[in-house]
C-alpha cells in the first residue's frame, strides 16, 4: 500500500484519542456500576476484553486487582 496507511496503522494512529479516562456515557453512571458490583472480588482473575470498545471497563476491573 504505497502512499497510504494500512487499516491497522490508521487505527493505531488514532487510538489515543479514543481512550476514556473518566465516566462519560450514561451507562457509566447507571448499568456499569451495577455490573462491577455484581462481579464481586476479582483479585487474581484474568479479564478478557473482546470487542468492548476501547477497554474502559476492563481497565476498571484490572485496577481492582
Amino acid at each position: 500500500m504505497s502512499g497510504s496507511l494500512t487499516t491497522q496503522a490508521m487505527y493505531d494512529a488514532h487510538a489515543d484519542s479514543w481512550v476514556r479516562h473518566e465516566r462519560v456515557l450514561l451507562s457509566d453512571f447507571t448499568a456499569r456500576p451495577r455490573v462491577l458490583e455484581a462481579l464481586g472480588e476479582v483479585a487474581g482473575l484474568h479479564v478478557l476484553d473482546l470487542g468492548c470498545g476501547e477497554g474502559f471497563v476492563a481497565r476498571q476491573i484490572a485496577s481492582r486487582g
